[in-house]
């Protein structure tokens, strides 16, 4: 399963495709293979396609709500229905800051919950931001801030999270860029299970690694 984004015409739209183990597309999937999900009031971009233990599939991303960019999660059956047991008829949208919220990575925390990464505007600059839903795509209100976590990085950075892996014991990490001066810089940050930052982590949960020039994470 290969996920993306998708032009019509007008705007872009989540996209899936199959492939057989052989390369072809899969006729059984959707549309000859294809399944095109419109997100929001516009254009849509996902950046994150996984697997839940039971098959199904999620992509993360973003949705324009007609003034800005916010959260978004889709989720299908194994043969790339939307489920319609998931958020509103399997889709769920998230507003967090006071302007874009770019959606760039989604994980499952303890089996079955899904947190999705990326950053949020706060109305200056960006800040690392992460959500967590519940199986059936409600924001979990245990985690974080009512079910919400919002890392600046350092006071008048930009913090652009780039990828998030979590730990075995439910734990997640996350690395992105956070640019001080001129140029962009390592950072990492870590969280307990319940989105607290892990204050047994660099300083207090964070670290931020400058290099000579611009350095910037892509994956964990």
């Amino acid at each position: 399963v290969v996920g993306g984004f998708a032009y019509n015409g007008t705007d872009s739209s989540f996209g899936l495709m199959r492939f057989t183990k052989d390369g072809p597309l899969d006729n059984t999937f959707g549309t000859n293979g294809w399944v095109i999900t419109p997100m929001g009031n516009g254009s849509a971009v996902s950046y994150s396609t996984i697997r839940q233990p039971d098959g199904k599939i999620l992509e993360g991303g973003m949705a324009w709500n007609g003034s800005n960019f916010d959260f978004a999660v889709a989720r299908f059956l194994t043969n790339g229905v939307l489920d319609s047991s998931f958020g509103n008829n399997g889709k769920v949208i998230t507003a967090i800051g006071n302007g874009n919220d770019v959606g760039v990575s989604l994980c499952m925390q303890d089996g079955w919950s899904i947190v999705l990464g990326g950053y949020a505007y706060n109305g200056t600059n960006n800040d690392f931001a992460l959500v967590r839903y519940t199986t059936n795509g409600v924001v979990d209100s245990s985690f974080g801030n009512n079910g919400i976590v919002i890392t600046d990085m350092a006071t008048g950075n930009d913090d652009i999270l780039a990828a998030m892996i979590v730990r075995p014991d439910s734990g997640i990490i996350v690395t992105g860029t956070s640019t001080g001066g001129l140029n962009n810089h390592f950072a990492l940050a870590k969280y307990l299970p319940n989105g607290q930052l892990d204050n047994s982590f660099g300083s207090g949960g964070k670290t931020i690694t400058p290099g000579t020039g611009d350095d910037v994470p892509g994956a964990m």
